[in-house]
């Protein structure tokens, strides 16, 4: 399943406030599906080579999938200037995203884009999909989740379950 996912949603909220939310570590696990806990930590040696991210903190990240508890390294990187995040993983896996905070006339709109490399799980959690689309229904409701609790009607949205017995990604 190597490829790129994007999405976005409007937001009654100003981008300041939308931004401020969403570049807050502490807010992860309330709108990213499997995620439980996460913590800011130095980055590991040699984790990421591209000179845009050098100034990336590392996130340490808790989740759960169908049971199986996992956790995994990563790098965050917030640029309040352009109202951007990006994000990946500090492991083999070639995971990474960017989230845009735009103005949209009174509100915000905000677009994320996922980039799978090959090889990950999320290969295997497509295969057993059938017709549905796991990362698709988690990224809307990533979305649906910040939407609710920056706008203060809701919490965290989780999607269906994937499919299949697939084991989260780990480090370990």
């Amino acid at each position: 399943m190597a490829g790129t996912y994007e999405d976005s949603t409007t937001i009654d909220a100003s981008p300041q406030e939308v931004f401020a939310y969403v570049s807050d570590v502490a807010h992860l696990p309330h709108y990213l599906p499997p995620i439980q806990e996460a913590a800011e930590r130095p980055l590991a040696e040699g984790t990421e080579t591209d000179p845009d991210v050098q100034d990336a903190t590392g996130v340490h990240l808790v989740g759960e999938v169908k049971g199986h508890r996992f956790e995994n390294d990563g790098w965050f990187l917030a640029d309040a200037d352009a109202r951007t995040l990006r994000w990946g993983a500090q492991t083999e896996r070639t995971y990474s995203g960017r989230l845009d905070v735009a103005d949209d006339g009174g509100g915000t709109r905000l677009t994320v884009h996922l980039d799978f490399g090959p090889g990950g799980p999320e290969e295997q959690i497509q295969a057993q999909s059938g017709d549905r689309d796991p990362v698709h229904e988690g990224l809307g409701a990533a979305l649906q989740s910040i939407k609710q609790q920056v706008e203060g009607t809701g919490g965290k949205v989780l999607p269906p379950e994937p499919p299949g017995d697939v084991a989260p990604p780990t480090d370990s």
